[in-house]
């Protein structure tokens, strides 16, 4: 009972982040979900509660969605998603894991102290893309690597949280329907996950209304404080 009411004040307080800023709310939710609830429960339900508050944050900021920026990243990482899951098997994980979580730090603190990266060539911005989508393709942690892209490419809050949610949208859909097909989706995990649902609305609520008083330069550091936290995590 304990940790049913533990994994549900930390859904609150993850979607009150998701809510902000567009992401990191499974991010920082799921190594202590997967303590509470078993790593397999905790994916379920973080996926299904993510989805859902993205839906929110899509469908009620969609003036501010960039669609050929949105188009642009699910095509490369749809394609790097697919080579992702065929190197699953094939190559030494933990190291690449590590080189990639090294990379969002290097460019996260760069960020963070300043020495913004302003632009990115077209050519630049694909590989990105392509890298997030593998990484995400073999260990479903690619989004580091896409919040640095979007970072660069979405400058303005609102467009850069309403696009992101958008990407969760479509992979945490796909991601779904796999867990539906393999039988990971319980009668108990299912329920579960609803009930999960009205904290993290609870969240959604708070977190815009922090997001609407946060300025540019606040929303950015904060992106760039989650980025590390991000690139930490992939050591673990």
């Amino acid at each position: 009972m304990l940790q049913n009411v533990l994994f549900l004040i930390i859904v609150l307080v993850t979607n009150i982040i998701q809510a902000i800023t567009g992401f990191a709310g499974t991010l920082l939710a799921m190594p202590a979900s997967i303590m509470l609830v078993g790593a397999d429960d905790a994916k379920v339900m973080l996926n299904l509660v993510t989805l859902a508050t993205c839906v929110i944050l899509a469908v009620r900021n969609r003036k501010y969605i960039q669609w050929k920026i949105l188009i642009r990243i699910l095509v490369f990482m749809a394609i790097g998603m697919a080579v992702g899951v065929w190197l699953f098997d094939l190559i030494e994980l933990d190291l690449l894991l590590n080189i990639y979580g090294a990379m969002i730090l290097v460019i996260a603190i760069m960020n963070l102290a300043g020495k913004q990266i302003k632009h990115i060539a077209l050519w630049a911005g694909v590989i990105v893309l392509l890298v997030s989508g593998i990484i995400h393709g073999m260990f479903l942690s690619g989004g580091g690597l896409l919040v640095v892209y979007a970072t660069i490419v979405l400058k303005d809050k609102n467009e850069f949280r309403a696009t992101i949610s958008s990407v969760w949208v479509v992979l945490n859909t796909i991601l779904l329907v796999q867990q539906f097909a393999s039988g990971q989706i319980t009668q108990h995990n299912g329920i579960f996950a609803l009930i999960a649902c009205v904290p993290a609305l609870v969240g959604v609520l708070i977190g815009n209304k922090l997001h609407d008083r946060m300025s540019g330069q606040a929303f950015m550091r904060l992106t760039y404080v989650l980025l590390i936290v991000s690139g930490v995590l992939c050591f673990f």
